[in-house]
């Protein structure tokens, strides 16, 4: 569909130090039906930082940087851990379209030794139904050997009856729902290490020694 938002993605991760880095070229249609002034993007990863969960301790992404295609600016302020705005000059008009250009970057969370199993994440679900902790949701983490790398990015928030949702996590349950999109992602990885995505995708390039990570 060809009014469908396109996420360019070109990221790498790093194990040693548990961090990753991103450039993303989002190309939007506004389809609300009226002018758009101020585009949300969520950071799903911040999730127990807006629970009250020790920042430190968990997984993030941060944006550092967002611009605009010739012609607009792109003024971005962070509202909440995973809300940041960013105010459009002059707004999108109803079914206009949008390229932004956004810099991001974010923290692996350290997981414990066989927490990937599903009993440790069965009880870590029911450690958050009972209002002790805040659960990831296994978003951005490292450990058993496996990089866990879901919804790591900036992603513009869903529309529903015309209007952006924006609403907060929750404790339990999904962490949110987004808009069908298109992707193109180039994903570097450390050296040993195998990648398993739901995108449909071309078959994995190795990098040569100046591009790994």
């Amino acid at each position: 569909i060809a009014d469908l938002t396109l996420y360019e993605i070109d990221q790498a991760i790093d194990d040693g130090s548990a961090t990753f880095e991103g450039r993303l070229t989002l190309h939007w249609t506004n389809r609300t039906g009226k002018p758009v002034a101020t585009l949300p993007l969520l950071l799903h990863p911040n999730a127990p930082e807006e629970l009250g969960a020790d920042a430190d301790g968990s997984g993030s992404v941060q944006v550092m940087e967002v611009s605009a295609d010739e012609g607009r600016q792109a003024t971005m302020t962070r509202k909440r851990a995973t809300l940041v705005e960013v105010a459009l000059a002059p707004p999108v008009p109803a079914g206009g379209r949008v390229k932004l250009r956004v810099r991001y970057g974010g923290r692996l969370r350290a997981l414990a030794h066989s927490s990937n199993d599903a009993f440790a994440q069965g009880m870590s679900s029911l450690g958050s139904i009972s209002g002790q902790g805040a659960a990831d949701y296994g978003l951005v983490g490292v450990g058993d050997g496996i990089l866990t790398f879901a919804t790591a990015y900036p992603m513009v928030a869903p529309v529903r009856d015309g209007a952006f949702d924006v609403g907060r996590p929750t404790r339990y349950g999904d962490l949110a729902y987004n808009d069908v999109a298109h992707y193109k992602v180039r994903t570097i990885v450390p050296r040993g290490f195998g990648l398993v995505t739901n995108l449909v995708d071309d078959e994995p390039v190795a990098a040569n020694e100046e591009t790994q990570v």
